[in-house]
């Protein structure tokens, strides 16, 4: 029934809403995971070239302490918002063939030079020592694989502002729909961003990346602050929360 001339409500709207909450959370996980893997691949790229170390400048010679004899391979890394972008001239005694995504772990140097006072003949903006190398996971190679396409700038971008922020869509659609923030939706941002950061520190744990003691507690709350959110969505529902809800508001 339609009192004082008011709008009837339509019985599609709470779908649509929870439909377009679907969409969010959908574009946060994606796109966070986008930025969780390029972020911690700092010192990875693709292998562009590869050759034998010749001749090996003094500066660098107390570094070289391979077993093998010494190469040098050129990684190429995704231009992308905040990130890569540069070419990395690794030295280290393992091979790996052009195109392979190759990380270079715990590198024994880690220079950023100009490429002329070292006779590589190419052109690159850092040098790396390590007798550590390792191919990365079909997962992130897919990553860098997108980020390094035409369109690896708008998925660099879209991978940013999901992780910085993304969770605040759900309080805008809620603003939108219901014209004031739920309480619901201030829960699931909390969520999202919570839910980001566990992304960030599985990653940060697999590549030895410093990730702060209290991102990773705030990433590790996520089933508490799951349980939350479905306690303030249960309660906003009530009629009791409906109440409490348009006092607050309407102060």
């Amino acid at each position: 029934m339609v009192k004082d001339g008011s709008a009837p409500v339509s019985k599609e709207t709470p779908v649509k809403g929870r439909a377009v909450f679907v969409l969010i959370w959908i574009f946060i996980i994606v796109f966070s995971l986008v930025f969780s893997v390029h972020s911690n691949l700092e010192n990875a790229g693709t292998v562009i070239g590869a050759r034998d170390l010749q001749a090996i400048p003094s500066e660098i010679q107390p570094y070289m302490q391979f077993q093998g004899s010494p190469v040098i391979i050129f990684l190429k890394q995704p231009s992308a918002v905040g990130v890569g972008g540069q070419i990395l001239a690794v030295i280290s005694d393992q091979r790996y063939p052009t195109g392979a995504w190759v990380e270079v772990v715990n590198p024994i140097l880690n220079w950023q030079v100009d490429y002329r006072q070292f006779p590589f003949s190419t052109y690159f903006d850092r040098l790396l020592i390590s007798d550590n190398l390792r191919e990365i996971s079909p997962l992130e190679a897919a990553v860098e694989l997108i980020l390094s396409s035409p369109l690896g700038f708008v998925v660099s971008f879209l991978a940013s502002f999901a992780f910085t922020a993304g969770p605040l869509l759900f309080v805008l659609q809620s603003y939108l729909s219901d014209k004031r923030p739920t309480f619901t939706s201030m829960s699931m941002a909390i969520l999202g961003y919570s839910l980001m950061v566990l992304e960030l520190s599985v990653f940060a744990s697999i590549h030895n990346n410093y990730l702060s003691q209290g991102l990773k507690l705030f990433g590790f709350l996520s089933p508490a602050f799951l349980i939350l959110v479905l306690l303030v969505w249960r309660f906003e529902r009530s009629p009791s929360g409906q109440v409490f809800r348009s006092k607050l508001w309407g102060l």
